[in-house]
């Protein structure tokens, strides 16, 4: 079992409690906090899937993460947040895909 920073064992969560939510303009706040959270992917805002102008290899994280902000800011679905106790732990991209380059 991973260690927390403390050195001890990471509390189970209690699965029962997980409640999903849609990723929208009222849980943006949730969404940007746990890809910029320590370990989150921040990198890539999940952007791969998704159509940006221009050559991929030269975007840089913030204008990925402003191309995944406007999605959200125009209603258009991107994913579910997993949240424990109020606490956003997850997420996952549940949204239609476009073909790129079609």
């Amino acid at each position: 079992m991973p260690r927390s920073s403390s050195g001890s064992p990471p509390e189970k969560a209690d699965l029962a409690n997980v409640r999903f939510t849609e990723v929208t303009r009222q849980t943006r706040a949730d969404f940007e906090g746990l890809f910029e959270a320590q370990g989150g992917p921040k990198y890539c805002w999940c952007m791969v899937w998704r159509p940006l102008p221009g050559r991929r290899e030269h975007v840089q994280h913030a204008e990925l993460k402003r191309a995944m902000m406007a999605l959200v800011e125009a209603g258009t679905p991107v994913g579910i947040l997993a949240q424990i106790d109020g606490k956003t732990v997850g997420w996952c991209s549940v949204a239609p895909r476009q073909i790129i380059g079609s």
